[in-house]
Parts: structure tokens; sequence; C-alpha cells
């Protein structure tokens, strides 16, 4: 009974987090927050059973499409987004992941920080320096995305400059 609930559960996650990025990027947000929630529902049942072990990377992108669909709906705020990256990059950090695998939660949490009120740019910018560091010693200075890491980096060195012109 428990074998068949796993396999049934982890049938109807891809379904739903195909249905909920289309209906994201159609504009219907409320029905893929709807699908979103259910899919993560469906990935606790599967994985309660024991018989199911999925990715986290999939749970995780689940959540982000919620956190980002959330945030455009105005459901989320600001700190509470930053509040639940910095719980996902703490249980990374936690689990031992490689360096590769953490570098995208911290560039997550810094483009969060920037959007708090105050923005808090000073912890921004060490992420993204951390982030553009380990891009660049794993994939090497010339790849596009340790160059795009860079990129962000120094765009959010810019912001605060300005922001502190700013005030």
């Amino acid at each position: 009974d428990q074998l068949m609930k796993a396999v049934v559960a982890r049938e109807k996650v891809q379904p739903l987090i195909a249905l909920g990025t289309a209906k994201k990027y159609m504009g219907d947000l409320e029905s893929a927050v709807v699908l979103f929630e259910n899919a993560l529902e469906y990935l606790d049942v599967a994985e309660a059973s024991g018989y199911c072990v999925f990715d986290q990377s999939q749970r995780d992108d689940i959540e982000r499409h919620l956190r980002t669909i959330k945030r455009e709906m105005g459901l989320i705020s600001p700190s509470e987004e930053v509040a639940e990256l910095r719980e996902n990059l703490s249980r990374l950090i936690q689990k031992n992941e490689d360096k590769m695998i953490i570098a995208p939660a911290k560039h997550q949490l810094a483009f969060a920080l920037k959007k708090t009120d105050p923005p808090q740019y000073f912890e921004a910018i060490k992420l993204m320096k951390e982030c553009s560091v380990v891009c660049t010693q794993v994939l090497g200075p010339e790849h596009d995305i340790a160059a795009m890491t860079r990129n962000s980096y120094d765009i959010v060195r810019q912001e605060y400059r300005q922001y502190l012109q700013d005030i």
C-alpha cells in the first residue's frame, strides 16, 4: 500500500510541475501556486513513504517558482524571502553540498537582500564576491557563468555606491 502511494505520488509530481510552469508563464499565477503546492505535497508523500527519494534540486526549483510567484502577487515580503533563502542556504551548507550548488543559493540570497528595506547591500556584495570567486575557480575565468557572476558582483557594487550617494 505504501509503495503504491509512493509510486502514484511520484508520477503526479512531474505533470504538476509542467502545468504549474505553463500557468506561471501564461500569467495565471493563482493556478500556478495551487499546482506547485500540490507538487510539493505529492513530493512529501512519496518521500515520507521511504520508497522514493527525489533530487533536492527538484524541491528547490518548485520552492523557487512559488517564491517568485508569491512575490509577484505581493504575498511574500522581501524580508520573508530573505529568511527562506537563508534557511535554504544553511541547509545546503549543513549538508556539506558542493560549492557549485551553494553558489546559486548565495546568488539568490544576495539579490533578495537588495530588495529589503533598507537594502542590505553590504552582505549582498559579500555573497556575490564569494559566488564570483567560486565560479571563477571552478569554471575558469573565461566561462560564461563566471563572467556573468562577476558582472552581477560589479552591478551590486555599483548599486550600493549609488544608494550611498542617494542617502
